[in-house]
């Protein structure tokens, strides 16, 4: 009796082992034979993000055989920050990713909504439970019509990557690839602002600088670290002129790096702005890169939906373990950058560190609020755990 207990209960923990997702099953996993794409508008994904999104869906076709229509947002234009409005440009008309998908929805078996911006705004797949939904690329937020992870519908598929992850990695990678490493970082976000419930940050960009700057801190804990975020109520998400403006505010500050938190069209604008400056960023061409592989997320996920008896519902989070993330443009000797990414992976995979998702306050950080005190002394520690975990 207790032997087939243990075994039952060995094949259970074995198959919540196969996943980090939150599932909610239950929906029958019906053909899917046509997908409608909205892909964010060009301020948010650069050309090569934009290809290796098509090459995935190409690849989900030949595979599977599903049909996708790809819907193309342009122009992005915030009309309103709180509560969220904005408008797009689609074929030569103006709209909103919401308007857009409730015309299309009762027409394709699922809508996929690629970006970052498309999980805001008032559209809530509760009210179309006959069609599959797909939200990608969240960065760990949730749509603003699903109020809580346990209360993701049986029809809704989120993918995450992990931010902080990737921020991380392009911090240690450029601890190993800049010699001599400067001793002055900037880092600049982007969706800081005040909301009747206090100051909000953007998780994207927060993650992103807090996997950056524990990689530096980790590794050179002397450097001076300056953060800054590009402000404006009205257009800021994507807005070319602000990022430039503000960095080139820094043209004379004598910053070795910059490290970019933002999105496509700022991160450009950054580029521009402090021009000849070392600029690190992701998700961005012709500036040393962590970039995320769409191709193979996308396909994952489908092949995940495709090997299910019920709709695999629920919020899934890519991370280096998946092995999809890539570099580029590091100009560096391969070999550093192949013993770096080891070490990277046993350090995140095997060894399981601590990366952190908020920022952390340090005497020698400048640009942002102090922390709460409980919140400053749990970054030290966690600082404390990567210098442990690094020395055995």
């Amino acid at each position: 009796m207790k032997s087939s207990f243990y075994k039952y209960l060995i094949l259970i923990l074995i198959f919540l082992s196969l996943s980090s997702s939150e599932i909610s099953t239950g929906k029958p996993n019906e053909i899917i034979q046509s997908v409608a794409v909205i892909i964010d508008a060009a301020e948010f994904y650069d050309e090569q993000s934009y290809d290796d999104i098509l090459k995935g869906l190409e690849m989900i076709n030949n595979t599977y055989g599903i049909n996708y229509d790809i819907y193309q947002l342009e122009n992005y234009r915030t009309t309103r920050l709180y509560p969220y409005n904005a408008t797009y440009t689609f074929n030569n008309s103006l709209t909103n990713h919401t308007t857009l998908a409730k015309s299309l929805v009762n027409n394709y078996d699922m809508v996929a909504f690629i970006g970052y911006e498309l999980r805001r705004g008032e559209f809530d797949p509760n009210n179309y439970p006959n069609t599959k939904f797909l939200y990608y690329d969240l960065a760990g937020d949730l749509p603003e019509t699903i109020s809580s992870f346990d209360k993701i519908p049986n029809n809704v598929i989120i993918v995450s990557f992990g931010e902080n992850e990737i921020g991380f990695i392009a911090g240690t990678l450029a601890v190993a690839t800049i010699s001599p490493f400067p001793q002055k970082v900037l880092m600049i976000g982007t969706y800081h602002y005040q909301t009747p419930e206090g100051t909000w940050r953007d998780p994207r960009t927060q993650n992103l600088i807090a996997g950056f700057q524990s990689a530096i801190l980790r590794n050179q804990p002397d450097v001076l670290i300056t953060i800054d975020y590009i402000d404006s109520f009205w257009e800021h998400l994507g807005n070319y002129t602000l990022a430039k403006n503000l960095a080139a505010s820094y043209s004379t500050a004598d910053y070795g790096m910059i490290f970019t938190a933002l999105q496509n069209n700022q991160t450009k604008g950054v580029i521009s702005g402090l021009p000849g400056h070392m600029i690190i960023g992701t998700d961005s061409s012709r500036i040393r890169n962590v970039y995320k592989n769409n191709s193979m997320t996308l396909f994952s996920v489908f092949q995940t939906i495709n090997k299910s008896s019920d709709f695999p519902a629920g919020y899934y989070t890519y991370r280096f373990a998946d092995d999809v993330y890539e570099i580029t443009d590091w100009l560096s000797d391969e070999n550093i950058i192949n013993e770096t990414l080891t070490d990277l992976y046993i350090d995140i995979v095997e060894k399981g560190i601590l990366i952190p998702t908020a920022l952390i306050y340090a005497k020698n950080t400048s640009g942002f609020e102090v922390l709460p005190l409980f919140s400053a002394i749990f970054c030290i520690i966690t600082l404390n755990i990567f210098t442990r975990k690094r020395r055995k």
